[in-house]
């Protein structure tokens, strides 16, 4: 069994702006700027890209990057099943593929704390900062009990008071690591569950089967490749934020 995989789950038919991986920055691709990140924290040999699109798979043979085409699957997290039942290991690292900002540290944290704990699901958070990401459909809010597991997460202002008045709130940052028992158990289910469908946010299936999910504090995402907005904003404080 091989100790853990990094892997980058990607897929055109995004709805909000198709094809997004593949827009360029500064002459490289989205996908491509992730990749060259994850490769300052991780050995080449144990990063894949999952894509069920073969001009993805197309693009990271012309860069010698690994991919795998996989079948549609109704989430990203579903396709690092689909590829665990191949490739074991003890744990699997996600890094989605429109995070182009994501920190290496962060990633770095996160590797320390899965090493640590290679039987817990584990994500990462960070605070929110203006009341804009508070009311934002796009930005995943978490609540979290005292000893840093994962109550309840939404697209929704959470947490809320009477008056409605942005406080002391965290967001979701998208990087995971997923331990091989319990992510054998989120793909071995047919459907989304409730809460993860009516939400879209899938870390949320994980605890409806009754899983406990531990969230650790980490530097934020600039911002994720969502809208044409997203993209634009990307392009113009590029220089200003890569590291």
């Amino acid at each position: 069994m091989n100790n853990f995989y990094l892997v980058i789950p990607v897929r055109l038919a995004s709805t909000r702006l198709p094809n997004k991986v593949m827009y360029k920055i500064g002459g490289k691709t989205i996908l491509e700027w992730i990749y060259l990140k994850c490769l300052k924290c991780v050995n080449r040999k144990n990063i894949f890209v999952l894509t069920e699109d073969k001009e993805v798979i197309s693009f990271c043979n012309s860069k010698k990057i690994q991919s795998i085409l996989n079948k549609k699957t109704k989430t990203g997290t579903d396709k690092i099943y689909e590829f665990s039942k191949a490739r074991k290991a003890k744990f699997y690292l996600n890094v989605q593929g429109d995070e182009i900002f994501f920190s290496t540290k962060a990633l770095k944290r996160l590797i320390i704390s899965a090493k640590k704990n290679n039987d817990t699901i584990i994500n990462c958070y960070t605070k929110i900062s203006n009341n804009e990401e508070y009311l934002s459909r796009n930005v995943p809010k978490m609540v979290f009990d005292r000893n840093g597991y994962l109550l309840y997460a939404s697209r929704g202002p959470i947490p809320s008071s009477k008056v409605d008045i942005f406080n002391n709130s965290f967001k979701q940052v998208c990087l995971y690591s997923f331990p091989y028992k319990q992510l054998q158990k989120f793909g071995s289910m047919k459907n989304k569950t409730q809460f993860e469908k009516f939400e879209d946010i899938e870390i949320l299936r994980f605890l409806e089967l009754g899983f406990k999910v531990l969230l650790i504090r980490s530097e934020g995402s600039n911002r994720a490749i969502d809208t044409i907005q997203d993209y634009n904003f990307a392009k113009k404080n590029f220089k200003k934020f890569y590291k």
